[in-house]
């Protein structure tokens, strides 16, 4: 892994989603500029990655948009090419990137990005198993699916915030916010805040 200060150009992919590190994102490619980066992508000589870049304003089609300069390096997986010439694939989310400087978005977006490095301090395990518990308790409330074990963390909480925040409709704004934290700690208090915050609209729902 290259060290933080050093860059290198990356193909960008700007989404009004955001990625995180150690989750994975289930993509389908129609536009011609981005059907463009697929192909080059599997006819290089590469580890078929590229980076999804949040957008904060605009739409995802046509360009104009404005983009968070934190995005997260990808990698494909189950790339399948339908007849229609799209392209369908899990984006497998790797590491955080910053931006350095956008390039030309010719033919389809590109910058110039470099590693990011966390801090040191991280969760405790006692905290990231309450914030498992409520995540579980939430997905009980939604109606979805419950694992019989989540191995969020597999003893790394530095990833605990990222895995725990996609597995929840939190606000795009704290996703954005947990995604621009260097701090692992932080992160999770980040979560547990937007966590709060859409325990209390189900409460709200359930009257």
């Amino acid at each position: 892994m290259l060290a933080e200060n050093e860059s290198f150009v990356s193909p960008m992919f700007p989404l009004s989603a955001v990625v995180f590190p150690s989750t994975a994102l289930p993509m389908r490619i129609f536009e011609p500029r981005y059907q463009q980066l697929m192909a080059d992508l599997l006819a290089g000589d590469g580890d078929l990655q590229f980076a999804i870049a949040p957008i904060v304003r605009g739409r995802e089609v046509g360009g104009g948009d404005e983009r968070l300069e934190i995005a997260t390096m990808c990698k494909l997986a189950q790339v399948m090419v339908q007849p229609t010439g799209e392209y369908t694939f899990l984006a497998l989310g790797q590491r955080r990137v910053r931006v350095i400087e956008w390039l030309e978005d010719d033919p389809y977006p590109r910058a110039e990005v470099a590693e990011m490095v966390d801090g040191d301090e991280l969760p405790a395990a006692s905290e990231v198993a309450v914030e498992i518990n409520r995540v579980e308790k939430v997905l009980i409330q939604l109606g979805a699916e419950v694992p019989d074990h989540l191995p969020l963390v597999d003893g790394d909480e530095r990833l605990a915030a990222f895995r725990l925040a996609g597995m929840v409709p939190i606000a795009d704004l704290d996703r954005q916010a947990i995604l621009c934290s260097d701090n692992p700690a932080e992160r999770l208090r980040r979560f547990s805040q937007a966590l709060g915050d859409l325990e209390a609209v189900l409460k709200f729902r359930e009257g």
